[in-house]
């Protein structure tokens, strides 16, 4: 009686690669559209009118009895667009919190949201170190043209009396996050076809030892 065959073990030395044909033409494939995001997101840039509507700096003190403050109304031009809201925050090993609304003048319609800063630093054996920012921004999608205010209440670190910070709000601002987040599953597929394919061959290499 004849024994079998035993099974194949490893990768031949002259054996075809399952991923040779396929990875070249996805790489392209990934470069083409990679091409065409670009020139859209430079399309969207160019149409952009991202102009500051409200800048405004603020000190306020913890004892302070009017907690809620109000910015003086401005204007949203164009019909749907985003605003984004930039805080800027002089924290220095402590945080503030900022509940805010914006509130359309004449309809009552509002968009609630929070946003905060904290930065610490100090040394240690290894040497300096940072955590944190005392910039953050906070992007509404999409808001009606119209007349608006924001009110806003702060919340402060414990021990802080004073807190310094700048309110800036930004309109039709162009955004990345979309972009990068294409190009992240754009190119997902063909980075595992690579590194299956080079796996592939390390392992050529090691049967033919």
């Amino acid at each position: 009686m004849k024994k079998p065959f035993p099974k194949p073990v490893g990768v031949g030395a002259n054996q075809p690669s399952p991923y040779g044909n396929i990875h070249h033409p996805l790489f392209l494939l990934a470069c083409l559209f990679t091409i065409i995001f670009l020139g859209l997101q430079s399309y969207a840039q160019s149409g952009n009118k991202e102009q500051t509507v409200f800048a405004q700096a603020y000190s306020f003190a913890a004892n302070d009895p009017e907690k809620i403050k109000v910015t003086p109304k401005f204007q949203l031009a164009g019909d749907l667009a985003n605003i984004q809201i930039l805080l800027n925050g002089d924290v220095n090993n402590n945080w503030m919190d900022l509940d805010m609304t914006l509130v359309n003048d004449v309809t009552g319609e509002k968009h609630v949201l929070t946003q905060g800063v904290e930065y610490y630093f100090g040394s240690d054996s290894d040497g300096p170190w940072t955590e944190g920012s005392r910039v953050k921004d906070v992007i509404i999608p999409a808001v009606e043209g119209g007349t608006y205010y924001l009110t806003f209440q702060p919340a402060l670190a414990n021990g802080v009396t004073i807190q310094n910070f700048s309110l800036t709000l930004n309109r039709d601002v162009l955004q990345w996050s979309n972009f990068w987040f294409a190009m992240t599953f754009l190119w997902l597929f063909p980075c595992v076809v690579w590194y299956l394919k080079n796996r592939y061959e390390v392992n050529r290499w090691l049967n033919s030892q």
